[in-house]
């Protein structure tokens, strides 16, 4: 479970990596580190050489200024591959938002990416797509200012809980390791409120990007297939969700001449947790 960390522009920059082969790249959501795929990264490191990452004021990485758009991640996960003597073409692995920054990077740079797996990935169109009664923007406003508020508190000498439960699914050490590296600190706290301040930004920088095809890239689209009501909101929106949500996966499928859905059975949101299998499976026919 043990990392190494690179000096990356003078800062610590956390990465994960085994096995050999092909290279697989895991990038986690939205204030999420590179433990999260604990259950993934040593089944795919048996035919892969895998490597994952805390982003940049996220779990064991140094905090770095500025705007943490998609653009700066995927920049930034760049420079990480080059620290470690990984060569191109990677196969690009994104969970919910990350899918964002790894579709970011193929469109970016098509000529070092040979596929691309998204995990329930985020759509770029999908907050003004979702029915008008549930609009998700006030609900990130306030969870961006709730992190904030909660940076300052540990700031001012408090205590804060732990927001990320460890997910059932993980046994010890990974437990451990996930629970250490997701400790509420002020530093981690407040990369994650930029991550969420800047997603309509990076959802406008993916929409652009969109006009360069990535048609070539064999892709596959692995969404829930158990249904995730929002809380709050009547069943009858929970459901035109739920149909909105699935026809942006087809629609993400769809930018690849290549590319395919696939129904993680039993599965929430948060596949690699529920339903690991299943990413592993992606990853290994992708390279194949």
């Amino acid at each position: 479970m043990t990392g190494t960390m690179l000096q990356i522009d003078g800062r610590d920059h956390w990465v994960r990596m085994e096995g050999s082969g092909p290279v697989v790249v895991l990038e986690p959501s939205i204030g999420d580190v590179g433990f999260t795929w604990g259950l993934v990264q040593p089944e795919v490191g048996e035919f892969a050489t895998v490597i994952t990452h805390d982003r940049p004021g996220l779990g064991q990485s140094s905090t770095v200024p500025g705007l943490r758009d998609v653009g700066t991640m995927a920049a930034e996960l760049r420079k990480a591959l080059a620290a470690v003597s990984l060569s191109p073409p990677y196969l690009l692995v994104g969970h919910s938002s990350a899918s964002l920054t790894v579709r970011a990077f193929a469109h970016l740079h098509p000529e070092e990416v040979a596929g691309l797996v998204l995990v329930d990935g985020a759509h770029e169109d999908q907050i003004d797509r979702f029915p008008h009664e549930f609009d998700p923007r006030p609900m990130l406003a306030a969870l961006t200012a709730n992190l904030r508020g909660l940076a300052g508190s540990i700031r001012g000498g408090e205590t804060v809980a732990p927001l990320a439960p460890v997910p059932k699914s993980f046994p010890e050490p990974l437990a451990r390791h996930y629970r250490d590296a997701t400790a509420p600190t002020s530093g981690r706290l407040e990369a994650a409120a930029s991550e969420y301040e800047a997603l309509e930004a990076s959802q406008d920088q993916v929409r652009a990007l969109v006009a360069s095809p990535i048609r070539q890239i064999p892709l596959i689209a692995l969404r829930h297939g158990v249904a995730q009501p929002v809380v709050g909101i009547a069943d009858e929106v929970n459901q035109r969700y739920e149909q909105t949500w699935q026809l942006l996966q087809t629609e993400l499928a769809a930018r690849s001449n290549r590319g395919e859905v696939r129904v993680a059975d039993g599965a929430g949101h948060l596949i690699h947790h529920d339903r690991p299998d299943l990413v592993v499976t992606a990853i290994h026919d992708l390279i194949s």
